[in-house]
């Protein structure tokens, strides 16, 4: 897509991009710092101001009900400040540039909304056979000491997570989606989609390349290696999904939908409504799964020739039907 290219490049700066990826990261590690001091700040009012006894709840294997919440505080300063905050200041400081040039367009259609959200949906069947396969990673014998770390890993961020998204009632249950759904789907498509994304085609030529290391990327900074891949296949999605609108919004819906859609049935397991576990892979028909993906894959070929038909691309003879009612 020639258009699409142009617009990418027309973002480019006469720099090494991958400097800029290196100053992009102090400004994130600067933002957590930041954000570390200010999320102290404001929990320490629920422990009487009593630093050792805040020490002792974020130290403890085993979250409280009590350290629940100032956990999740903690956890929005930390999104808020080095995935939104430090991001912005980077383009506007380091970058020079205006805020324009990110492609943030909130208006979305309602049928391009209602097609994002089923496709997110449609994608967790499929999602889940490979979720079970890289849960089944084995690992060879001289990487015995990282296959003991990732799972080590894996198993305290399971805990953690199963502790934060422990809701209960409708204050708990939308303030979860506000720190684990809308500012992860501001934030990171921010980073990884909006400036790295960007920067690595920059410095490959290749747009294909670059959303699949960034992709990557945006996978393996989650730090639970047996659930790389299919996260990482998520963050290809909405690397094309931005690659081929031009708009940073669609992505951040897509990733917004992820996220609330399971914030909403961990919500409403825990209330006892559902008896749905969304996080367990079993159970799942093969043929479920399969069907999935077939589907996901109809709904991206329908986006892509989408946004190609908007931006001016001509269209097969056999797709005339469908965009030039």
């Amino acid at each position: 897509m020639e258009n699409s290219v142009e617009t990418f490049s027309q973002l480019s700066k006469p720099r090494n991009p991958m400097l800029d990826l290196g100053i992009l990261v102090l400004f994130i590690v600067m933002g957590m710092f930041f954000a570390q001091f200010l999320g102290l700040i404001a929990v320490l009012p629920y422990f009487d101001y009593k630093i050792a006894d805040l020490k002792e709840a974020i130290s403890s294997p085993v979250m409280s009900a009590s350290a629940k919440i100032p956990m999740l505080i903690i956890q929005a300063f930390a999104s808020l400040c080095a995935f939104i905050v430090a991001p912005i200041l980077f383009h506007l400081v380091y970058e020079k540039d205006k805020l324009q040039a990110l492609n943030i367009k909130p208006k979305i259609s309602i049928p391009l909304i209602l097609t994002i959200l089923v496709l997110v949906i449609i994608a967790m069947p499929f999602n889940s056979i490979i979720i079970e396969w890289n849960q089944h990673w084995v690992f060879p014998d001289f990487m015995s000491g990282f296959e003991t770390w990732a799972k080590d890993k894996e198993k305290q961020l399971e805990v953690m997570t199963r502790n934060l998204t422990d809701l209960h009632g409708t204050g708990e249950f939308i303030f979860g989606l506000f720190v684990f759904a809308i500012l992860p789907a501001i934030g990171e498509e921010l980073v990884f989609r909006g400036i790295v994304q960007k920067k690595f085609y920059e410095a490959s030529g290749n747009i294909h390349l670059a959303i699949w290391f960034t992709g990557f990327m945006f996978s393996a900074i989650h730090m639970q290696f047996y659930g790389l891949v299919p996260r990482m296949l998520l963050g290809v999605m909405f690397g094309y999904l931005y690659y081929w609108s031009k708009n940073l919004s669609i992505p951040m819906f897509a990733h917004f939908v992820n996220n609330g859609f399971t914030v909403l049935m961990l919500y409403l397991r825990n209330e006892g409504l559902i008896d749905i576990d969304i996080e367990s892979t079993d159970g799942i028909p093969v043929n479920a799964a399969l069907s999935s993906g077939l589907v996901v894959s109809v709904l991206l070929f329908g986006l892509y020739w989408y946004f190609a038909h908007k931006q001016g691309k001509p269209l097969p003879k056999y797709l005339k039907v469908v965009f030039e009612k």
